[in-house]
């Protein structure tokens, strides 16, 4: 089982992204300079129906650059172009780590979803595996109200984040 390479951030425009693997032990995505994967949702009405969602199950991202001071990659990014309160489970995972790939290889921010509702995470890992100040993410998980009147519902069950700016 090879891992799947990623050298740039790859972009995904949709009404939902499902992105599942085998476990994260199995189903690697290994990144290198800007690398990592981004989900940017195209409905722009709040609906029952399968909307909005993205989806990352059982997979595990790698950073194997050295990114320059400052820079660094994002593993998983959403962004929601609804602009109302948000009660549909957007953004769910299970399974998910996030890891540095050894010494000055790390990730910038793990997860970053931008006027995401609703959050499901279970099993979630993240972590930068160089013990140097410098290799810190400035960002495990961040949650960014941009134009969303309302930023509700987060489940986050076993999870762990280390190595992250305090």
């Amino acid at each position: 089982n090879q891992p799947l390479r990623l050298s740039s951030q790859v972009t995904f425009t949709d009404k939902q992204l499902s992105i599942t693997g085998a476990g994260s032990a199995a189903s690697k995505i290994i990144c290198t300079d800007t690398g990592g994967i981004k989900f940017v949702s195209t409905a722009t009405t709040e609906l029952v129906a399968s909307q909005h969602r993205f989806t990352v199950n059982g997979v595990s991202m790698v950073q194997d650059s050295e990114p320059a001071a400052g820079a660094g990659a994002t593993a998983i990014e959403g962004v929601w172009n609804y602009a109302g309160s948000g009660t549909i489970e957007r953004f769910t995972s299970n399974d998910l780590t996030i890891s540095g790939g050894g010494v000055g290889k790390h990730w910038y921010k793990g997860v970053r979803l931008v006027d995401c509702a609703q959050v499901r995470m279970t099993n979630f890992n993240f972590f930068n595996q160089d013990g140097h100040q410098t290799c810190l993410a400035e960002a495990g998980v961040e949650f960014v109200r941009d134009n969303a009147t309302n930023v509700t519902g987060f489940s986050l069950t076993n999870f762990r984040i280390s190595r992250v700016v305090n």
